[in-house]
């Protein structure tokens, strides 16, 4: 099961007490549909959570009961899924919800009644047409409004309840998104689906952490790297001293680095200076092999 349709089942059971917020849920489900016409509803989902929550709204607020056919069809990772279409209510329903949720504004917020409404009719705009990628994967919240004028509608709806959502096309589709984790996190809560929220926290959590992981390995590498790189010409140059017999011309001190540094190849700084007789900090060693290096320039 995909994490949007884990979703979908956990909100679908959510229990609503309501009469206002069940019309609510069952609007927001709709509202993708059609512009609320005489025009048969084309309802499908492959969620069966969702279908008994659609047709638990359809007994509750029109008082009739509404079936589905069932079939069988191939998903995108070519796995056999199931499949449920709303079956025609009849004239007398449709008029009956158009009668209801139809209004001069594209969103009708009278619909709307009391404050949990808006949670109930974007779960049920979420239940419709929504979908979450799985946040092991990425952050990406989406919802399918093929009409251009309901997508800018409900992009304005959304962004009044703090939700930033932007505008995409597809194949000549609109669809609105949002790509924030914690405009999602918000979204989910808001809904009712406060456990899918924490799963996105938690994933982030988990990927924040292996980042500074990687972040910090790739540090020390960098940092191997180059200590490895410069005690390699440090080397380089001592031998070099030797071998042209220039080493002797060298003050005493710095022939004792060099003969530390011989001698202890992949040594660090820290652990120069700790092997010196007298007291010698990091920055001094650094300092006198550098200055035998240019020595071996001259």
């Amino acid at each position: 099961m995909s994490f949007s349709s884990e979703i979908k089942t956990a909100v679908s059971t959510v229990n609503i007490k309501s009469h206002c917020c069940r019309a609510a849920v069952l609007y927001g489900m709709l509202f993708p549909l059609n512009d609320f016409t005489l025009a048969p509803l084309n309802f499908t989902t492959d969620n069966e959570a969702t279908v008994n929550l659609f047709s638990a709204m359809m007994r509750s607020v029109f008082g009739t009961k509404v079936t589905f056919t069932k079939s069988e069809r191939l998903s995108r990772t070519k796995e056999t899924q199931t499949c449920y279409k709303l079956d025609y209510p009849g004239l007398d329903i449709i008029k009956a919800i158009n009668e209801r949720f139809s209004s001069h504004e594209i969103i009708n917020e009278a619909i709307l009644s009391c404050e949990s409404c808006a949670g109930a009719f974007l779960r049920g705009l979420f239940l419709s047409c929504g979908s979450v990628t799985d946040p092991n994967r990425g952050y990406h919240l989406e919802f399918s409004v093929s009409n251009d004028k309901k997508c800018f509608a409900l992009m304005e709806y959304l962004n009044q309840n703090s939700f930033p959502a932007k505008r995409t096309v597809r194949r000549g589709v609109s669809s609105l998104y949002m790509k924030e984790s914690e405009s999602i996190e918000d979204f989910m809560t808001f809904i009712g689906a406060a456990q899918a929220s924490l799963t996105i926290m938690n994933a982030k959590i988990v990927r924040d952490i292996r980042n500074n992981v990687n972040r910090r390995m790739n540090c020390d590498a960098a940092n191997l790297y180059k200590t490895t790189g410069a005690a390699t010409a440090q080397t380089h140059a001592i031998k070099h001293l030797i071998e042209s017999g220039r080493f002797d011309f060298l003050p005493d001190q710095l022939k004792e680095t060099a003969r530390l540094r011989l001698e202890n190849p992949q040594a660090s700084l820290d652990e120069l200076a700790q092997l010196h007789e007298g007291n010698i900090t990091k920055s001094g060693v650094s300092h006198r092999l550098a200055k035998i290096v240019d020595f071996d320039k001259k």
